[in-house]
């Protein structure tokens, strides 16, 4: 072999022999088609040889290094020189060529081609196969146009002999017709049709027969012909809604069908009471129509036949019903060019074609098992028999199983012709493997195949070793003398009409296909017989699978031994691949890139294009799908190809002019290449390097043979460019690997036990696509633990298998029951539908019993922060954070103080009150008549009883006097006020302040079991904690708490813990007041001078803040707290002292405390007052109290508001006064969607978006920030997931970032406050562009926490201390950040406001790889997803854990990965482990929210009720793992 490049040649030249060397040492080329290729380039004539080559020039060897050759790949070599594998000449070392050395200066060429091959040099596509010769025909007299007329023919020559046969079970004859009656009754029927429905030739008729009438069946096709109508085939099996659209479709009034189907169908119709088909159908049963006799004087009926013949509907890959129409001009074609390839084989010695003029005998005979309906099988049954004239025997193909069957038929009927499929071969010949005898015995006639001439198979791919087996293990000793020459796969489309593209042949003329032959070497080989078959194998070549995953195909034999010995000597590194044989004669074919439509390059993988007369015009009434599939264009380098062809979704490619199919274009899965290919590749070379001695030594006595040398050192350069260079940017890459399902499929089978079937696909993970297969398996109907078990450990093997042999990593594997999967009709067999199942899968319809996932090396992204242990508040990662915003300030809002408030109608200073009980007397003096409280009625909106100032005042005196009754309660006491909301609570709250009690204001109990057992125990624990004297109660409450289940339940706590409950004390029922004035006030000021403790002595009152675990906070406030909270609150709101009040929500604790109980008295305004229970059974009448009273300021918790809106109470409730929404989330964060999910319920009851106020509020203070009385509506940003995992605040456009977080604003900061965002481990200041932790200096702030939570801890929450900054500041927990924005005024001037966000707690956030994530986003998340109830995602050690309650009748094992894959896409994280539980198994307060820690407790402790977990990841510190075994990879390829 000469590699030489000639001194003085031109640089193109130059460039073609260097392009020319690659090409054959990358396997594009074999050794001569090299030769032959460089004999043309330097000009020397064809016929020279290699014997003229000069003599090596050995001082060149020198500069090839033995470093340089030390370094090659053992696994390359391998590939390469291993033993076991048979290679051929054109890459082995036997070629008879001398070797040739290389200098340096043709290495660093070669290495700079390669380098910029795929950017810089075009490569040779493969031109279209041209035609072969179709001018000569094969004699034959028929010349008609048409089926009808040679039908006609038939019948009158050959009348009396059987046309069709159908074969039962036992090989008996159970029906025949013969060709006289088969055109007479088609003749009736086509006369019927003229006659009596006076239909027009064109019009379409539908046929719908089971698929064993095929006589009926073909007696109706054909008087359609003779009709000329248009027949319609349609299955029995399909849905009637499927066949009704393909009625309404095809426009046809006409339907035949047999009795059966007539009466299944007529059951059918009476059971749903409905009409199955369009209005207008007529339907005949053709069984009843008789037979045609025909006049002698008359003679035959006129045909007047249409254009179109029928149209054969099928489903897709994607499912969707689309008919082929088929013309009898093309019918005709095909029907010319079967007869013509039959016609060439060797075995065949009479005609095939009977003669139309006279009669001959019959001589063949055809045997088919598929069904009759469409595609292929209706094309040799329907069509090619009447054409041929010969016998046509038909085997249902359940039927053909029987033991001894299909080999008895073929050989009693001395059948010619078979056509069948791979799965009843299948069948039949291991059937016969294992019991011989039943076919010998069957009957008594020996069998005897050698008449058969063609068993022709249909088949979308060639299986090479069964038709090995096919042909040694049954034609053979059968009695079939040629056996492998018979054997014939069919390639067929059965979407296009089952038009047939290729097969073999002998029909020659290979000579004008266009294309390069490649003549193999190879010695002919003797079967395990002795015969010499060489010549009537089949064509099969063994390709690279490596370089199959790049879309190459690399030959490495294009003749492969005989399947007994590649059993013995199979390797995986190599794939058999068998041809179907040439196109079609009259057939145009090309190899063209699916998505690009360009053509593909020589040897590589490319979807098939064919153009011929024999296949269809296009679909039905579809023209964009026909001019889309039918009429497709490709193009070349030099542009837009003048022919059209018909795609067919088949993935193959050419050599020596046949055509080798791979799969169905779905069929086909890609895999990202990764950092763990480069792990993988890595490890070999390490593990290499240790053999180095034996390279070297190797490598020097290889140093006469150069070429060797050379070879090994092109196939490392070969191996480096597929190679992935992971240390520049990942997510850029976009470089895949190819494999095919059926490859996978096929290994599963031969290893895995109970495997039955497998579809694989592509699904988008991470910006990635990744493969996921779906499993058929009989395991799966074991439901026991140990069956789970073992499918477990199934699962994990097939896993593995997938990854060893094929180096596919799948995401996950779904293992469902047997015949599970979506399956589409392909002639009669039921076949995986890959796209069907996908789609199903998506939806969550598929049903699954278990799934098994492997994240860690089939994502080839795996998200993780800059500190994977630390996370993205440490030292480290604050440090990225602020070099990348190093141009932003820090977020400080800055404060605006007011130190007093004026009220507006008096002019007096506010703030000289010390507390609210120096206002109420300044009320009751000046505003005596006026209106304080009231409560309102919840059936009419209206006030129950009217407190003036005065009277309120004197109720006050009357529970003063109640209490100096009860000399054991002294002032500092802490007391329970344990009523609803009404004045008689308020008059009591005023009047234990008055008495220097310690309020404590709790809630009326709920009266759910659930609610009431908290209630109970933070009521018990209450008392204890702070040793309440003195519980004051109304009516209400005492009769609630003397109900015998509560009673009981406080009893039982309490002697739990030794606790005397105290007496209740019910201020209603007394009715003695004292003196009114100015002594009252003054005896209760001595009163409250007598102090038994100064424990809570600072604190006037303390407010218990529930989290929905039930987990009890207390706050404690002095007046002077109250007052400045009340003071903010009016400079904030702007609240005027003539706008009335409205107390409702949570009014025992903050805000709504002050809306309820005191802001009245602060303003000197009403109070209207209704109950939470009011506001429940009558929600309108709240909203009627705001219309019909003009309340401007308006206090709501945002789950009340909801609860309103979705019952819709507001109505058409005309609500323009109100000007203040406040909706409190209780700490979490606001409904971005509130808004736009309810604007048109908004709009009708006037309340404007600028209205709408989401408060930012604090157990420590009420209100940290608002939007009230801002002139714009709520700002709603939306953040980039992943910026937020990393502590970044990313504003993104929803539109360009479907997965983006919503977040609302809650206003600007109140008065007198001051709002930082700090990080919360460094407590330093954070910048604009990232979110901290929100801490709040304010005169609202409460003094501290009382109780049990007065501890240290919690007092380091209120000294948040900052650098460079004088005072303390209160941690809130909270997440948050502050974001500027530009509004225009009313008079057009531009402000900035600095709007606060509210993103969650902190105690509601987890880390996961250096990232974090809010609990609140996902489980949001998951809300969304369909059949979802609630959910809720924790951390437990090392494992993230997410609960899901759903009620979905779905499979877990489906909606798991479903969960999964969403995750990942919207925020990149893995979850390990999902547990799922009923609908109503999650625990949940009264308010609905999820009970967080009573879950994790109860996961942890296994007292969950959990219906079924699914694991995913092993934990955080193995993903850990992964990473960082990508970043030392990453690291190692940088250096």
């Amino acid at each position: 072999m000469d590699f030489t490049v000639p001194k003085d040649v031109s640089p193109e030249l130059d460039l073609l022999l260097t392009r020319l060397a690659k090409d054959f040492h990358d396997g594009y080329l074999t050794e001569k088609g090299y030769i032959k290729k460089r004999m043309e380039l330097l000009g020397v004539m064809v016929s020279a040889t290699s014997e003229n080559h000069t003599e090596p020039n050995t001082e060149g060897l020198q500069t090839v290094s033995t470093r340089q050759s030390a370094s090659i790949s053992d696994r390359a070599s391998e590939d390469f020189f291993r033993p076991s594998h048979t290679i051929s000449h054109s890459v082995d070392e036997s070629s008879n060529a001398q070797p040739v050395l290389y200098d340096d200066e043709f290495l660093e060429k070669y290495h700079n081609l390669g380098s910029t091959y795929d950017s810089n040099i075009r490569r040779e596509l493969q031109k279209p196969l041209d035609p072969r010769d179709v001018s000569s025909h094969i004699e034959n007299a028929n010349e008609f146009d048409n089926l009808a007329m040679i039908l006609r023919k038939r019948a009158k020559i050959y009348e009396k002999e059987p046309a069709v046969l159908v074969v039962d079970e036992k090989g008996k004859e159970s029906k025949v017709i013969t060709w006289d009656k088969l055109y007479y009754r088609a003749e009736k029927i086509a006369k019927q049709i003229k006659n009596k429905v006076a239909l027009y030739p064109g019009d379409r008729v539908c046929l719908i027969y089971q698929n064993v009438e095929i006589i009926d069946f073909m007696v109706a096709f054909y008087g359609c012909f003779l009709a000329g109508v248009v027949a319609v085939p349609l299955a029995s099996s399909m849905p009637s809604k499927e066949l009704a659209t393909v009625m309404r479709n095809t426009q046809s009034h006409l339907c035949l069908m047999s009795d059966s189907v007539h009466k299944y169908f007529e059951k059918q119709s009476k059971q749903t009471k409905s009409v199955l088909w369009p209005k207008g159908m007529i339907v005949w049963k053709t069984s009843a129509l008789g037979t045609y006799k025909p006049s002698k004087k008359d003679g035959d009926p006129p045909l007047k036949i249409s254009d179109l013949a029928y149209i054969d509907y099928s489903k897709g890959s994607s499912g969707e019903l689309r008919g082929v129409v088929m013309s009898h001009r093309t019918v005709i074609n095909q029907m010319k060019m079967l007869d013509k390839i039959l016609s060439t084989s060797p075995n065949i010695v009479s005609p095939l074609t009977r003669s139309t003029l006279k009669s001959t005998r019959p001589k063949n005979s055809i045997l088919s098992t598929l069904d009759v309906r469409g595609s292929i099988g209706l094309i040799f049954s329907m069509l090619f028999t009447v054409y041929s004239g010969n016998l046509f025997i038909w085997l249902q193909s359940k039927t053909a199983e029987v033991p001894g069957l299909y080999a008895n038929m073929l050989s009693c009927y001395r059948s010619s012709i078979t056509l069948t499929d791979y799965f009843t071969l299948k069948n039949v010949v291991y059937n016969y493997q294992s019991f011989p005898q039943n076919t010998r015995t069957f009957s008594k006639k020996k069998v005897d195949l050698s008449p058969l001439c063609w068993c022709l198979i249909d088949s979308s791919t060639v299986d090479c070793e069964f038709n090995e087996i096919l042909s040694d293990r049954w034609l053979k000793p059968l009695g079939s003398k040629h056996s492998k020459r018979i054997i014939s796969p069919i390639l067929t489309l059965s979407e296009h009409g089952g038009a047939i593209i290729s097969m073999r042949d002998w029909y020659g003329n290979e000579d004008q296909l266009g294309c390069i032959f490649n003549k193999s070497e190879n010695s002919e080989t003797l079967d395990e017989f002795g015969d010499d078959d060489h010549a009537d194998r089949l064509s099969e070549v063994m390709i690279d699978k490596e370089s199959l995953t790049t879309n190459s195909v690399k030959v490495i034999n294009d003749a492969p031994i005989n399947y007994s010995l590649a059993e013995s000597n199979s390797d995986s590194n190599y794939i058999r691949v068998g041809a179907f044989g040439y196109p079609l004669p009259d057939a145009t074919l090309a190899l063209v890139n699916p998505e690009s439509k360009v053509l593909s390059s020589l040897l590589e993988v490319g979807e098939i294009w064919v153009d011929s007369n024999c296949i269809s015009g296009g679909y039905w009434g579809l023209p964009d799908e026909t001019e889309a599939i039918f009429q497709a264009e490709c193009s070349d380098y030099e542009g837009i190809l003048s022919l059209k062809f018909v795609r067919t979704e088949l993935l193959g490619f050419i050599y020596n002019g046949k055509i080798y199919v791979l799969g169905l274009y779905e069929d086909r899965i890609n895999q990202r290449v990764t950092w763990y290919d480069q792990y993988l590749g890595m490890s070999t070379d390490d593990n290499n390097n240790q053999l180095l001695p034996v390279i070297n030594d190797r490598t020097k006595s290889m140093t006469s043979d150069a070429e060797s040398i050379y070879k090994t050192m092109m196939k490392k350069k070969y191996n480096n460019w597929g190679r992935l260079d992971l240390s520049k940017n990942l997510s850029n890459k976009s470089l895949y690997k190819y494999h095919y399902s059926n490859h996978l499929a096929k290994t599963l089978a031969k290893n895995v036990p109970y495997f039955k079937d497998c579809a694989f696909f592509n699904m988008k993970v991470n910006n990635e696509y990744v493969p996921v297969g779906i499993m058929e398996s009989g395991l799966s109907t074991d439901k026991s633990v140990s069956g789970k078990v073992e499918l477990q450990s199934m699962l994990t093997e097939a896993l593995n298998l997938l990854e060893k042999h094929h180096n596919v990593r799948l995401f996950f594997l779904v293992v469902t029951k047997v015949g599970a999967l979506s399956r589409t009709l392909k002639s009669g067999r039921l076949e995986i539908a890959n796209s069907l199942t996908k789609r199903r899968f998506l939806e969550g319809r598929l049903p699954s019993v278990y799934v098994s996932f492997k994240p860690y090396n089939s994502l080839g992204s795996i998200y993780h922060g800059e500190d994977l242990v630390g996370g993205i508040w440490s030292p480290y990662s604050t440090a990225v954070r602020n070099d990348m915003l190093s141009y932003s300030d820090f977020q400080s809002s800055g404060m605006d103080t007011r130190d007093s408030s004026v009220d507006d109608r008096f002019h007096i200073n506010l703030t000289d009150f010390a507390n609210p009980i120096l206002l109420l007397q300044y009320r009751a003096s000046k505003q005596s008549d006026e209106l304080a409280y009231t409560s309102i009625d919840g059936t009419n909106a209206k006030e129950n009883k009217q407190s003036t100032w005065k009277k309120f005042e004197s109720r006050v005196f009357t529970v003063c006097s109640y209490i100096l009754e009860k000399s054991t309660i002294m002032s500092g006491d802490c007391v329970i006020l344990l009523y609803p909301l009404c004045e008689d609570y308020i008059a009591c709250l005023f009047a234990c302040w008055m008495a220097g009690f310690t309020v404590i204001p709790l809630p009326t109990f709920a009266k759910d079991p659930q609610s009431i057992d908290e209630d109970v125990e933070t009521f018990v624990n209450a008392v204890k904690e702070y040793n309440v004297k003195a519980i004051f109660v109304n009516n209400e409450t005492e009769n609630l708490l003397k109900n015998k289940p509560v009673s009981s339940k406080i009893s039982a706590l309490a002697s739990k813990i030794n606790l005397e409950i105290p007496k209740l004390r019910n201020t209603v029922k007394h009715s003695k007041t004292l003196s009114a004035g100015k002594s009252t006030y003054k005896r209760m000021e001595q009163y409250s001078e007598k102090k038994r403790s100064r424990k809570n002595s600072d604190y006037c009152m303390i407010w218990l803040d529930l989290t929905p675990d039930n987990v009890c906070t207390s706050v404690g406030l002095s007046f002077k707290n109250l007052m400045n909270m009340c003071l903010s609150l009016k400079e904030t709101c702007q609240m005027s002292s003539t706008a009335p009040l409205l107390g409702c929500a949570n009014y025992t604790v903050g805000l709504g405390f002050l809306q309820s109980s005191i802001m009245g008295v602060y303003l000197g305004v009403t109070t209207y007052l209704m109950s939470m229970a009011e506001y429940g059974l009558h929600t309108s009448m709240f909203y009627q109290a705001i219309a019909r009273y003009n309340i401007e300021n308006i206090y709501l918790t945002g789950k009340m508001f909801k609860y309103a809106l979705n019952k819709n109470s507001m109505g058409k409730i005309n609500l323009k006064t109100l000007r203040n929404l406040m909706l409190s989330w209780s700490g979490c964060r606001a409904d971005p969607s509130l808004l736009s999910k309810f604007k048109e319920t908004l709009v009708l009851s006037n309340v404007k978006s600028k209205t709408i106020s989401h408060i930012y509020d604090h157990k420590m203070n009420p209100m940290i920030s608002t939007r009230s009385f801002l002139s714009f509506a709520p700002v709603v940003l939306w953040l980039d997931p992943y910026g937020l995992s990393q502590g970044y605040i990313s504003i993104v456009n929803p539109k360009d970032a479907p997965n983006a977080i919503p977040v609302v604003d809650s206003g600007v900061v109140s008065v007198n406050t001051e709002v930082v965002v700090v990080n919360p481990q460094t407590e330093e200041l954070c910048k604009v562009g990232e979110f901290g932790e929100i801490w709040v200096s304010s005169k609202s702030t409460a003094s501290g926490f009382a109780g049990k939570d007065d501890n240290s801890t919690n007092k380091e929450y209120l000294k948040g201390k900052l650098n460079n900054r004088n005072g303390t500041f209160l941690r809130t927990g909270d997440f948050g950040f502050l974001h500027t924005i530009t509004k225009n005024t009313d008079k057009n001037k531009q402000i900035e406001m600095q709007l606060l966000f509210n993103l969650g707690k902190i105690d509601e956030t987890f880390d996961y790889c250096g990232l974090q994530f809010f609990a609140s986003d996902i489980e949001r998340c998951m809300d969304s997803f369909a059949g979802m109830n609630r959910c809720c995602v924790f951390k437990a050690g090392d494992y993230t854990v997410l609960v899901a309650a759903t009620s979905t009748g779905r499979s877990l094992s489906t909606v798991t990965p479903l969960m999964i894959v969403k995750l990942l896409n919207q925020f990149k994280i893995v979850i390990d482990i999902i547990s799922f539980v009923d609908s109503n198994g999650l625990p949940t307060s009264r308010d609905g929210m999820i009970q967080r820690m009573q879950l994790v407790r109860k996961w942890l402790n296994k007292t969950l009720k959990v219906n079924e977990t699914f694991g995913i990841s092993y934990g955080e510190n193995e993903m850990i793992k992964a990473i960082k075994m990508q970043e030392w990879v990453e690291d190692r390829l940088s250096k």
